[in-house]
């Protein structure tokens, strides 16, 4: 290559680590045609000595919402994340979750938090659910006129295709809206074996 090109992992183009890359110049890349109009890397030499997919974790997301959510008294309500830290893949779908990309079956660690205002000392729950069925839960009981917050972590074994999302549920009497700020509401998922 004789200066940056922006190579895009994906249906035609499968590239190490199921990752986008970009060059640099004088990287040299190897591909070999799998089908027509379908290319496949199988080797490279990059002038830094490194490869591809040196740095970081290419199989994951995480996002947040700035705008505040309500969630109704005593039903168990998806989480709309509306921004996006991280998602080298489009894995990542607001509203919907993360659904894990073909060929990438494994072990996965899985975050959430969800600060909410005044709960006036009843129960919060955070919890994960996988294609719609509840893996982990942690409840908190908040104080009166206090903003609660509640962590949840999850490690576990997910099959391509399945779908993450974290939900939150409270018994707070009436409806209740999480804090609106970059820091109120975050997801985060990553392959890790």
């Amino acid at each position: 290559f004789d200066g940056a090109v922006v190579l895009t992992h994906g249906g035609s183009l499968y590239l190490p680590g199921a990752t986008n890359f970009t060059t640099e110049a004088n990287d040299s890349l190897e591909f070999i045609a799998t089908a027509a109009n379908t290319v496949r890397c199988t080797g490279y030499a990059l002038k830094d000595g490194g490869s591809p997919v040196s740095a970081g974790f290419p199989i994951g997301a995480s996002a947040f919402n700035t705008a505040g959510q309500s969630i109704p008294n005593n039903t168990a309500t998806t989480i709309t994340l509306s921004t996006e830290r991280y998602d080298p893949n489009g894995d990542f779908a607001s509203g919907s979750g993360y659904t894990v990309p073909s060929g990438q079956a494994g072990k996965y660690l899985i975050t959430g938090h969800i600060n909410m205002p005044t709960v006036d000392g009843q129960i919060m729950l955070v919890g994960i659910k996988v294609d719609g069925t509840s893996k982990a839960t942690a409840t908190s009981l908040g104080a009166a006129s206090s903003t609660i917050g509640n962590c949840i972590a999850y490690v576990g074994d997910l099959d391509a295709g399945e779908v993450v999302t974290l939900y939150c549920h409270h018994q707070a009497g009436t409806a209740k809206t999480t804090e609106a700020s970059t820091y109120g509401v975050g997801f985060s998922i990553q392959r890790i074996a």
